[in-house]
């Protein structure tokens, strides 16, 4: 360090310290970025869709249905004008008529309620939240939603 003198070296220090620190923040926030985008794709594509499967499995054996025999069910995934209705309430989706039985339409709705009870399980704090939307998707009694999630997880392990 012949020539440089303590003022100039400690300038240089602060570059580097700032650009360490730049460095690791964006190791930081592209890692943060990464998990978050991973932990949901991950979850859309590798588990999200055995989900939305197995819950056709059980709500209909993957069959096209219109009314199901409870009279409040339509479709393959079983939705009802209460999960339609809270959708459109909290803005998920516009407000109008759906028809229930078209199983596009069934197949959007189904996704966007597991969506919207995955994210009330997440915001509650549950440990598992994807367990728990699968509970919540059918019903908010524990003991109807535990059985449920039992059957969904037979499902998601026969079409694996």
């Amino acid at each position: 360090m012949k020539g440089m003198n303590m003022k100039d070296f400690l300038v240089g220090l602060r570059i580097v310290v700032f650009l360490m620190a730049i460095i690791l923040l964006m190791i930081f926030v592209l890692t943060d970025e990464k998990s978050i985008t991973r932990k949901w794709c991950g979850s859309k594509i590798d588990r999200w869709e055995f989900v939305i499967d197995a819950i056709g499995q059980v709500e209909s054996g993957n069959r096209d249905l219109n009314r199901h025999a409870d009279g409040q069910s339509y479709g393959r995934y079983g939705i009802t004008h209460t999960a339609v209705n809270e959708l459109i309430r909290l803005g998920v989706i516009k407000d109008c008529k759906y028809d229930l039985t078209d199983p596009s339409i069934n197949r959007e709705l189904a996704d966007k309620y597991l969506s919207l009870m995955y994210v009330r399980a997440v915001n509650r704090g549950a440990e598992r939240p994807i367990d728990q939307a699968i509970m919540d998707y059918h019903s908010r009694h524990k003991a109807k939603g535990r059985a449920y999630w039992e059957k969904v997880q037979q499902a998601r392990r026969g079409l694996k």
